[in-house]
């Protein structure tokens, strides 16, 4: 049986991500997602942050501000004593239908699944698909499962969206 994953998006994060959205569009954009886990399979997102100023936007690929998200990430961890983390990345898909995560996506979110540096073994990757006042936040649980020997598979699951606050 596949497990139920169930997110809650602060409002504060969630206009964050949107107000990054509506000024980048049409290029992509995105940033780093903070918060706790609740129970194994329920998350809470308390923060988006930006991309950084030294972030690179293009129409269909977004490089983020690495430096700056360490920094943030950082302040953030020791701001709430340890109890907020970081959770995975979000990024947005202008113009998009769907926030299905592409090839290079998925390539993403097994990268921080499996880096134990991020700490992140069940990492989100949030695609906020659309344009001007129509974006959607789509939201996955990236798992890496052992395969045999040193082969490894992601197991990419979705994640319902519940907003609050």
């Amino acid at each position: 049986m596949q497990q139920q994953w169930l997110a809650w998006l602060s409002a504060p994060a969630w206009d964050s991500i949107l107000a990054e959205a509506i000024a980048k569009e049409p290029l992509e954009t995105g940033g780093v997602l903070l918060g706790y886990w609740a129970k194994s399979t329920e998350v809470v997102v308390t923060r988006a942050v930006g991309p950084g100023r030294d972030a690179v936007h293009r129409k269909t690929s977004f490089v983020p501000d690495h430096a700056f998200h360490v920094a943030e990430i950082a302040a953030h961890y020791d701001r709430t004593a340890g109890i907020e983390v970081y959770l995975g990345d979000w990024h947005t898909h202008p113009g998009a239908t769907s926030g299905v995560p592409s090839a290079k996506d998925r390539s993403a979110v097994k990268r921080i699944a499996a880096d134990p540096e991020a700490r992140a073994p069940q990492a989100l990757t949030m695609i906020v698909a659309g344009e001007a006042c129509r974006w959607e936040p789509n939201l996955w649980v990236g798992c890496v499962e052992p395969l045999f020997a040193r082969w490894t598979r992601l197991r990419l699951s979705p994640c319902m969206v519940r907003h609050y606050g």
